[in-house]
């Protein structure tokens, strides 16, 4: 199931972004060395990104309020001045509050307290995406458009899954 919804996530984001509207996607960024997987390195969201013109940002989130330092990428299409400003801000920390490995004394992982995004990042990347809109403007008929090809490409994925399993 988390497969299915990192694909979802994908074909939604380019759908939105193909009609007009903007969209991003977060997640932890890629170490770039084994066995760490990442989602950057899906030919899927690699072709998605071509075809839309998306922009990777890969950023420290200790700069919008984390503890520790937690490397993030933001990949998608939103304000560009905006999202700027994430990779503007970078770690000038000699020793973070927090580290996010191993286990607490509580018995709990140490990357919980990073499990969620700072408010002034949320905040950032709202921002980002509300000056997209302010500056496109209203689109006549976008939002059943947009919820039309959503369900097509969803549905095309589930086709598309189907014939590949035995």
């Amino acid at each position: 199931l988390p497969n299915a919804l990192l694909i979802a996530a994908i074909l939604i984001l380019e759908v939105v972004v193909s009609i007009g509207g903007s969209g991003t996607i977060e997640h932890p960024a890629d170490p770039g060395k084994p066995p760490f997987p990442s989602i950057f390195a899906l030919p899927l969201l690699m072709e998605v990104e071509q075809r839309v013109g998306a922009q990777r940002r890969t950023f420290p989130q200790c700069r919008w309020g984390c503890p520790a330092k937690k490397l993030t990428t933001i990949t998608g299409v939103a304000d560009q001045t905006t999202m700027d400003e994430f990779v503007s801000r970078k770690c000038n920390h000699k020793k973070h509050d927090a580290e996010l490995a191993g286990v607490a004394e509580s018995g709990l992982f140490r990357t919980r307290i990073a499990q969620a995004c700072p408010q002034p990042m949320c905040r950032q990347l709202a921002l980002a995406h509300v000056r997209w809109m302010l500056r496109q403007g209203p689109r006549a008929g976008s939002t059943s458009l947009s919820s039309r090809l959503v369900l097509e490409a969803i549905s095309q994925f589930r086709a598309d899954r189907a014939k590949a399993l035995p």
